[in-house]
């Protein structure tokens, strides 16, 4: 059995494929989520480790599910902690998601610590999940590892006003608007022109340098807006599994009540 990042990166070929790819973001810690989100259509979960109550243990256990269920594995990462990456890493996800990177300079620092040495810093580990616990010979161990797909997320104005700079830093796959912090780092709200226009710059410098993006859809009409822009994006993100069930209950609740009341 193959562990870990495919050969082609099952994630690097969703970003570049120009079709569309829907994901969520995961909370809850289930492998029984990843195999609905699987046989649902979805092509990846994003892991968060900022916010989610996830720990390794979880994590490598939620990456062995999406293997199962034949989709992605994506985990976002608060911040560039190197001991934290390596231990992603290790157990054979295919992306990782970098919150709130300000600057080129940081975007840089990513990339030395997601590589293996000489392109970057991390510790080898080949006796890890992701190098099928020594099983797998040393040079496709290393060859998968540098292949992880990385993410950076624009989620602040010193951010915003450096992605030109941040766009031409090596080693990157794509870039993702953070709307909600990028909102309160510009001090207005989420649906405000500043964060929409940002998002359309944002894409449209990506674009131009060879960079895929991706984006967070609210809701349906938010998703086919962006997808109808020529520089838009084809790989979307919705929000977490936990809201749709939520949201999935309680309509179910109130036609319930409707249904009551007009009986």
């Amino acid at each position: 059995m193959t562990v870990g990042t495919s050969e082609a990166n099952k994630f690097r070929a969703l970003l570049t494929s120009n079709e569309f790819a829907a994901g969520m973001f995961s909370f809850i810690p289930a492998e029984a989520i990843v195999d609905i989100a699987g046989y649902a259509g979805f092509k990846y979960l994003i892991f968060d480790t900022e916010h989610a109550s996830y720990d390794i243990q979880w994590i490598e256990r939620q990456v062995r599910a999406c293997e199962a269920a034949g989709i992605a594995s994506v985990v976002r990462v608060s911040h560039p902690d190197p001991y934290l990456i390596a231990r992603i890493l290790d157990t054979g996800a295919d992306a990782l998601m970098f919150a709130r990177v300000a600057s080129a300079k940081a975007a840089e620092e990513i990339v030395g610590l997601v590589a293996l040495p000489p392109a970057g810093n991390r510790g080898a580990c080949p006796g890890s999940r992701a190098g099928q616990y020594f099983l797998m010979p040393q040079d496709e161990y290393t060859r998968r590892s540098n292949a992880t797909a990385i993410v950076l997320m624009i989620e602040t104005k010193e951010a915003l006003d450096d992605v030109d700079a941040i766009v031409r830093v090596p080693g990157l796959d794509a870039l993702a608007v953070g709307p909600v912090d990028l909102s309160y780092s510009l001090g207005v709200h989420r649906e405000h022109p500043k964060v929409v226009e940002a998002q359309q710059h944002v894409s449209r410098v990506a674009k131009a340098a060879g960079l895929n993006m991706m984006a967070s859809a609210k809701t349906l009409d938010a998703m086919i807006e962006l997808y109808r822009r020529p520089d838009g994006p084809r790989v979307f993100w919705y929000a977490t599994e936990a809201y749709q069930i939520g949201n999935a209950f309680r309509n179910l609740i109130d036609r319930s009540m409707e249904l009551i009341r007009e009986s």
